[in-house]
């Protein structure tokens, strides 16, 4: 997590690393649902070995909610 707000507080025993917060949930959910707004912010997608890059140079929001899932294992991106 890179910046934070009321209500978007690091969890406990997050490590600040390289700017960003880093965080380890106990626990893994099938969807992550991040809600976007054109008066916001947008959220910042970092992958190992290459630069962040706004969510929306991915994919493009509608002000609504993005929900990411996880790959199943052996698929590739397109």
């Amino acid at each position: 997590m890179r910046g934070h707000g009321a209500g978007m507080e690091p969890a406990a025993g997050a490590v600040l690393r390289d700017g960003a917060w880093e965080w380890h949930p106990r626990t893994r959910h099938a969807v992550l649902r991040l809600t976007r707004s054109a008066y916001t912010a947008d959220y910042e997608w970092c992958a190992d070995g290459e630069p962040c890059k706004s969510l929306s140079a991915l994919i493009a929001s509608d002000g609504g909610v993005t929900e990411l899932r996880a790959c199943p294992i052996g698929d590739t991106a397109p």
